[in-house]
């Protein structure tokens, strides 16, 4: 009879752990009310603390939700808060709306990145991870990803909310990078100040979500009448539409299989390059020269599809020859340079406090040889050395075999060339010639071929 609800030895029992429970439940209400009256009378700004009081009751459910009981996570998270509040500008603090999707976003994340249940991984790309697990709803909770249990955990709050961008958002949360520009960049973008017509078509249609079906339908016919005429050239934003056209062929918006819309985006890749609109590839571009995830701020659609990887992989491919083909108008420019201003070919060709353009480009090798040398010795002597220098410091380091193996068979033919002029000139102009040559060029050289004798 012991199991028997009715039985008094049950109900007495189950009145004992009640009143434990509450108890309990009230001390710590408590001790959060406590803190987050004593946190709040310390923020450094009284705007913060008006919005928080405000939302008070908001930030109290987010912190219950979480379930993790550590007030040291909620002092830091109203510090997080508290940072991007006040680099936000008047317009943007005083859209209540706004600012209380922002509390919920930030509060849920920063929450979850100091339990340590979400990494920056998990931030990256939030939106198309919960929507592929949207459509995988049958699947076990186990097998979602970790942003998507977070989601379950906050059901206020949209965690794939574009207010704040996730590279913002990665950056605050899990470096303490507080970048007010963009901040302000992306919080204008979002659905609560921007318009259909302040914004980009594709930008309204990779918004979908936020924006309604009359903008959506808008912004869509206009990207396909601006990807008609080829007005998209810059990398990011071409490798945006073509993802996007990709998601709206596979929902059956656009009523062409996605290995059609693959060979319409082959044909504009080849049209921008015949027409020289391509963005060369920068040879020392950084990793945002060939991400595959985003650009501006916004992942790409369809990105993990392998229709998407083929056309990123072309439109790469491309790049990379329109680099190539500027190498003989880059090698006349940096030519011109030397015979005008060392100092800027030095500066081009290096690394330093003003990187060059160039320093990893093998643009000398489309020089010829001989009017190079020719031009050289044309400078006077202490420009002479300071050429000479620039490819002592450009092919240093390994740098000749390792970034620039192009320039290899050049640069030994400049010593070689050097040293037949020098073999014929006066004593002295022998003697300088051979003397810049071997500080220059022979032990660069050696690293490759292990020989300085030359």
């Amino acid at each position: 009879m012991g199991n028997n609800p009715e039985h008094p030895d049950a109900r007495s029992q189950y009145a004992r752990v009640r009143e434990k429970l509450i108890g309990k439940t009230l001390k710590l209400q408590s001790a959060f009310d406590e803190a987050l009256s004593e946190f709040l009378s310390n923020t450094e700004y009284s705007l913060t603390r008006t919005v928080l009081q405000k939302h008070s009751g908001y930030v109290a459910e987010l912190y219950h939700q979480a379930g993790f009981n550590n007030l040291r996570i909620l002092q830091q998270t109203i510090w997080d808060f508290e940072r991007i509040f006040i680099s936000l500008s008047a317009k943007h603090r005083d859209h209540e709306e706004a600012m209380k999707a922002l509390l919920g976003l930030l509060f849920a994340l920063s929450f979850e990145v100091k339990a340590g249940r979400l990494t920056s991984a998990d931030i990256d790309k939030r939106r198309n991870q919960l929507i592929s697990a949207q459509m995988r709803r049958s699947q076990e909770a186990t097998a979602l990803p970790a942003i998507s249990l977070a989601e379950a955990r906050y059901p206020s709050v949209e965690l794939g909310s574009s207010l704040l961008s996730d590279e913002t958002l990665s950056d605050i949360l899990t470096k303490g990078l507080v970048d007010e520009t963009r901040i302000n960049a992306d919080v204008n973008a979002s659905s609560f100040f921007i318009t259909a017509a302040d914004e980009d078509p594709w930008r309204t249609v990779w918004h979908a979500f936020e924006r309604s079906e009359q903008d959506f339908n808008v912004a869509l016919d206009k990207m396909e009448a601006a990807f008609a005429r080829r007005d998209y050239y810059k990398s990011g934003e071409v490798l945006h539409v073509f993802g996007l056209r990709l998601w709206l062929s596979r929902i059956e918006v656009i009523s062409r299989n996605p290995e059609t819309i693959v060979g319409e985006c082959k044909t504009y890749v080849d049209e921008l390059y015949r027409s020289a609109r391509i963005e060369p590839l920068r040879h020392n571009g950084d990793y945002l020269e060939t991400s595959r995830t985003g650009n501006d701020g916004l992942g790409f659609q369809d990105v993990t599809t392998p229709q998407f990887q083929e056309v990123f992989q072309y439109l790469l491919e491309k790049r990379k020859a329109a680099a190539q083909d500027r190498l003989p108008e880059l090698a006349s420019g940096i030519l011109a340079d030397m015979k005008s201003d060392p100092a800027l070919f030095y500066r081009r060709l290096n690394v330093g406090q003003n990187a060059g353009d160039l320093y990893s480009v093998p643009v000398l090798a489309k020089i010829d040889p001989n009017e190079f040398v020719t031009s050289l010795l044309d400078l006077h002597p202490s420009h002479q050395r300071l050429v000479l220098l620039a490819l002592k410091t450009r092919y240093g380091h390994g740098n000749l075999q390792h970034d620039l193996p192009e320039e290899k068979a050049w640069a030994e033919e400049i010593r070689s060339r050097l040293n037949a002029v020098a073999q014929s000139a006066s004593p002295i102009t022998r003697f300088i010639i051979r003397n810049n040559v071997a500080y220059a060029l022979n032990e660069v050289l050696a690293e490759t071929t292990g020989d300085i004798s030359r």
